[in-house]
């Protein structure tokens, strides 16, 4: 629930913005550096920093769900709120500390996204975020994983 409104509100931030300051957009130069061969794929350096940063990003996230009290709170959390209550974990916290860790996340991916494209626009986020998000579904986590492997665009 709490994601279709934060992307309605994103939307309608998006076209007040538009509407104050028009389609305006800025570009900044980037050197992406020359092409580096690895087997038959080329990659520039800032692609390759990319994937690193992603790889290290999501690594990070398991580690934190998976060996930290903090990530045990949270899937306990996520299973059943009031049981996670109940039991004496303070389910506010552990919810703030989500909404503070994808925010963080959200903010990365946007640097990421705008080293990428290099120019910035009002509309630039939402045309990325269409059916990417991970968990909309109980899979397995390696299936996640896959999943966000494949909506890599290089």
């Amino acid at each position: 629930m709490m994601l279709v409104v934060t992307l309605g509100i994103s939307l309608v931030l998006q076209n007040i913005i538009l509407a104050i300051f028009s389609e305006q957009f800025q570009n900044f130069n980037l050197n992406t550096g020359s092409p580096i061969a690895l087997g038959p794929f080329l990659f520039t350096p800032l692609q390759l920093s990319i994937i690193g940063l992603a790889i290290l990003a999501m690594l990070a996230v398991h580690c934190l769900l998976r060996y930290t009290r903090l990530g045990k709170a949270m899937r306990a959390v996520s299973d059943s709120p009031e049981l996670a209550r109940i039991t004496g974990i303070n389910t506010r916290l552990v919810v703030n500390a989500v909404w503070l860790l994808a925010g963080a996340l959200g903010g990365l991916s946007g640097v990421v996204l705008a080293f990428k494209v290099a120019s910035f626009t009002p509309r630039l986020s939402i045309r990325d975020l269409r059916g990417s998000y991970p968990g909309r579904d109980r899979q397995p986590l390696w299936r996640n994983y896959w999943r966000c492997s494949r909506r890599c665009r290089y």
